[in-house]
């Protein structure tokens, strides 16, 4: 539980250039069910709390009013309720589409994007056995300096021909499904770790005109291109 709590802080603002770790186990179909019950369950418990404090609050109003033939029913209660639900709403509808994949927020599209080609690509297999029990892979990723640098902890259950093509096809995903500009910068592989870098620039040479614009140091500072320099001590 305390493991879920932080890779999800990991995943929210401030956090803007760390490390955010995604673990995907489940479908996007078992995830849209446990939501819809989710909020079906929060529906039920507002419209009980609102008959409770209509109830409770007007008690002292009803009953006497009965006598006189006329029920006197505050509602204020109702409005405050109400105020409450409309505001859940926006919330969750906002929440909902800023942690899609039309999010301004790259950070939060990107967790979209990973979940929906982990699907896609069919990285989540059921064991063959009679537990039915779920694989599940872990992301690591971050973004900043224009770059977006993705890694990929398979457990191990992804074969070796499948890790190979899995940063062509995640690129392929992107550009499909964000219709914006990905390049992948590089792609290694080892011990089960895939680790990519994008950007939705490609690199540019660097032409250099005059010798003095160089930074001076006690190193040797090369600029090759606008994002590579090489250092000699």
């Amino acid at each position: 539980m305390i493991e879920k709590f932080t890779e999800c802080l990991s995943r929210l603002l401030p956090f803007g250039g760390y490390l955010s770790k995604l673990t995907v186990d489940q479908n996007q179909a078992q995830i849209s069910y446990k939501k819809h019950r989710a909020y079906i369950f929060l529906l039920k418990i507002w419209a009980i709390a609102t008959l409770t404090f209509g109830v409770v609050l007007n008690m002292k109003n009803v009953i006497p009013s009965i006598s006189r033939g006329k029920i006197i029913f505050e509602n204020q209660s109702l409005k405050f309720m109400f105020l409450l639900l409309l505001m859940s709403v926006v919330i969750i509808s906002l929440w909902e589409f800023l942690h899609s994949r039309y999010s301004p927020i790259e950070k939060w599209k990107l967790e979209k994007l990973l979940r929906g080609f982990t699907e896609e690509s069919d990285l989540l297999r059921q064991h063959d056995n009679s537990f039915n029990q779920t694989k599940s892979i872990k992301w690591l990723y971050s973004i900043s300096d224009s770059l977006i640098i993705i890694k990929l902890m398979t457990g191990g259950h992804v074969n070796s021909e499948m890790e190979e093509d899995i940063a062509r096809r995640l690129h392929g995903y992107f550009v499909k499904e964000t219709r914006v500009s990905w390049v992948l910068e590089d792609r290694r592989i080892k011990d089960r770790l895939i680790m990519m870098v994008f950007s939705h620039e490609a690199d540019k040479r660097l032409v250099i005109e005059d010798i003095l614009s160089l930074r001076q140091s006690n190193e040797l500072n090369i600029q090759l291109t606008q994002r590579l320099s090489w250092t000699i001590r």
